[in-house]
């Protein structure tokens, strides 16, 4: 029996080893945008690796709060309030400034979005992802990027600096990352 038990262990743990864990991960980032009524147009990117094809779902709380995700609260167990810029989430392919432009999001579902003054203004992606490196940018509305308005080109080309901000709300925001094989995820600066 001792020797099943060490045959049984070691197999498991070369399964761990060589595949990696398969359990869902998740990722919970808040933060808060250098914004004002006449600059909003900072960013805030994350890169992440995706070690094998999966679904993966991208949402933001800081517009609306956590009321109605599930159990009122976003994926790190935090109760996210109202109150947040209106954002804008795009997703590239790759890191750095040559990362090329895959999906973006203004305005998500509510649930898991909340609605704040008459509207639901999170925004919200579910995409399936490859294995690979991605980077997530959340900006402000309006703020998109340049490939996005002009059909090509990269993150390095910059965004359009048109973001929009109210000014009777906060530069806050909140996002969640989630799905199967994520693996790491890394702060970016790309103001």
């Amino acid at each position: 029996m001792n020797r099943y038990c060490h045959w049984l262990r070691t197999l498991v743990w070369l399964s761990v080893c060589l595949n990696g864990i398969t359990e869902a991960a998740s990722i919970s980032k808040q933060g808060a945008l250098a914004l004002s009524a006449g600059a909003a147009n900072a960013t805030a990117a994350y890169t992440f690796f995706v070690s094998a094809t999966s679904t993966v779902t991208i949402q933001s709380y800081g517009y609306g709060g956590s009321g109605s995700a599930p159990s009122g609260t976003n994926l790190a167990g935090k109760v996210i309030p109202a109150g947040g810029f209106d954002p804008y989430v795009s997703v590239f392919t790759g890191a750095g400034p040559t990362a090329t432009f895959l999906a973006s999001n203004d305005d998500g579902p509510c649930p898991p979005g909340t609605l704040s003054g008459g509207l639901c203004a999170d925004s919200g992606l579910s995409l399936t992802l490859s294995r690979g490196t991605y980077t997530l940018v959340v900006q402000a509305f309006d703020n998109m990027s340049l490939v996005e308005n002009l059909g090509s080109g990269t993150l390095g080309d910059g965004f359009t600096g048109l973001g929009n901000y109210d000014p009777s709300r906060t530069n806050n925001y909140a996002i969640d990352i989630s799905g199967q094989f994520i693996d790491t995820i890394f702060a970016n600066g790309f103001e």
